[in-house]
């Protein structure tokens, strides 16, 4: 007999991998995406990935406050996710937090050290907070 958790198979999380399938079809389509999402974490507030998943699409659309609200709901559920230390170091550094995203640089990268992205966007952040510059926009996208 298969052993399964009992919310597997549940409406809630069928209805959430619905949600998901949608915005991976449509990849282009940012609005519509945001609103799936968006729908998602309706019924299941406590789903990092859709915290995630949903911070560069908001990103693309200016929407850098609310992607970082995201992001930190996406900690605050696991923080140990290295990509979101790492994506929303990103977004404090494009708002020229640069101490704020070295923190999550460094994060990222006890969590994860290996972490090549998170490696460069910590040398590029040290690099302009030795400058005494604001961010790069040409820094490492994630």
């Amino acid at each position: 007999m298969p052993t399964h958790s009992p919310d597997s198979d549940s409406p809630r999380r069928r209805d959430v991998s619905i949600v998901f399938s949608l915005c991976e079809i449509n990849p282009g389509r940012i609005k519509e995406a945001v609103y799936h999402y968006s729908i998602a974490l309706q019924l299941k507030p406590d789903c990092a990935d859709a915290c995630l998943k949903l911070r560069p699409l908001l990103a693309r659309q200016g929407k850098n406050e609310e992607a970082i609200v995201h992001f930190l709901k996406a900690l605050q559920l696991e923080p140990e996710l290295a990509e979101a230390h790492n994506s929303l170091g990103v977004v404090l550094a494009r708002q020229g937090q640069l101490s704020e995203a070295i923190e999550h640089f460094r994060e990222a990268l006890r969590i994860k050290p290996e972490f090549g992205k998170a490696q460069r966007n910590l040398q590029i952040a040290l690099q302009e907070v030795s400058r005494g510059g604001e961010a790069q926009e040409s820094g490492d996208k994630q």
